[in-house]
């Protein structure tokens, strides 16, 4: 995708980002998602990818790129309040949108993604409020959303 390209030369040799491609090791990883404020989430070859989930499991600030984006449970959760977004037009200008954040405003997001996490995560037995219950909630959603576009046709 281009916007890997412009944020790979805009952030070339700069100790504010850490770029990685290909693969790490799951502790490398992990260690990585805990230490860092933000995670930067492209539009990739794959509609859907696990990692946007993975950086809230570690607490790190996902940072969306991208125009017209749908997020998991976008219905249900204002991404707003957990993530930062930044469009595709400012991709050469990440450094600058993510140094204009305060500490504070660090610190409100980060609390913000700890208390929706938990909607983020299936657990076996599956617990109430989490990804399985908001999965089956966006679902209902969906239904009734159909049927209602249905009655009209009637």
């Amino acid at each position: 995708h281009h916007n890997r390209q412009t944020i790979a030369e805009s952030t070339a040799d700069d100790d504010f980002f850490q770029l990685v491609s290909g693969r790490m090791e799951d502790v490398d990883y992990t260690r990585m998602l805990r230490t860092s404020t933000f995670c930067l989430h492209l539009r990739g070859f794959q509609v859907w990818s696990p990692r946007l989930i993975e950086y809230l499991w570690f607490g790190c600030i996902p940072v969306v790129l991208g125009d017209d984006y749908y997020l998991p449970y976008s219905a249900l959760f204002d991404w707003d309040k957990f993530s930062i977004r930044i469009c595709e037009a400012d991709a050469g200008n990440i450094k600058k949108v993510l140094k204009a954040i305060s500490p504070e405003r660090i610190d409100d997001i980060r609390r913000r993604l700890r208390e929706v996490v938990h909607h983020f995560t299936f657990h076996n037995p599956p617990q109430s409020g989490d990804a399985f219950d908001m999965a089956v909630y966006q679902l209902s959603l969906r239904s009734e959303s159909i049927k209602s576009l249905g009655r009209g046709m009637l």
